[in-house]
């Protein structure tokens, strides 16, 4: 899904910066991100009208999103943000016209040694101040996403130039009971997940997110 600009079902992974958007309008929709050794998505000047929509996105260390210079209208929503060691979101002053982001999932690995977040240079350990100073985030959470196994079988991470493991089996699928199960906005959301498959409700779990009870897929004909 999405149009010719759009980066969708993607798999990235142990590269300085994972996705650097510099221009024009396009979105990111399921993609999995993860172990760039610097930022995963770069985000600078020249670009808007940029959605981030149901990515999963892991940094060990660095920073998950970074939004700099002129970038504008930046749109984060549904997305899984985890960093150990850096910041989730360092989004600059410059860049926060039009900022918007909520339904989100994030995590500061075990030690809770991340940041949440910079807004411009101020810098925020906790979602609640993070909520206060962006005005955004606001059913987003914070909790452990419960990947099944993000070292896969061979428990090599991403690519380590190692003779044997790579990152073809890392595994970011959800546990049961993961609290980002039914917790999304159906509103910012592509139909189906990275894999092409309809999205499925999840009958053991609340829905604790916005509009699947009322979200009909229409088809509205030639636009």
């Amino acid at each position: 899904g999405g149009s010719a600009g759009d980066f969708v079902g993607n798999q990235v992974y142990s590269n300085p910066t994972g996705i650097y958007l510099s221009s024009g309008s396009s979105s990111l929709i399921s993609n999995l991100i993860y172990e760039n050794t610097n930022i995963g998505v770069y985000i600078t000047s020249g670009a808007s009208e940029k959605e981030l929509l149901n990515n999963t996105i892991y940094q060990s260390v660095g920073t998950a999103v970074q939004v700099v210079g002129s970038a504008t209208n930046v749109h984060l929503y549904n997305n899984i943000l985890w960093s150990d060691i850096g910041s989730i979101l360092n989004i600059a002053a410059s860049a926060q016209s039009g900022f918007r982001s909520d339904y989100n999932l994030f995590y500061r690995g075990e030690s809770d040694a991340a940041t949440i977040g910079l807004w411009g240079t101020t810098i925020m350990t906790d979602l609640a101040a993070w909520q206060t100073a962006s005005l955004q985030d606001g059913n987003s959470l914070v909790d452990d996403p419960r990947f099944l196994d993000i070292n896969g079988a061979d428990n090599i991470l991403a690519y380590k130039n190692v003779p044997q493991g790579d990152g073809s089996d890392d595994n970011f699928s959800l546990a049961a009971n993961s609290p980002a199960i039914d917790r999304a906005s159906a509103y910012h959301s592509a139909l189906t997940d990275a894999l092409g498959r309809n999205r499925q409700d999840d009958p053991s779990t609340a829905n604790s997110g916005i509009g699947w009870d009322l979200f009909v897929e229409q088809d509205e004909g030639a636009q």
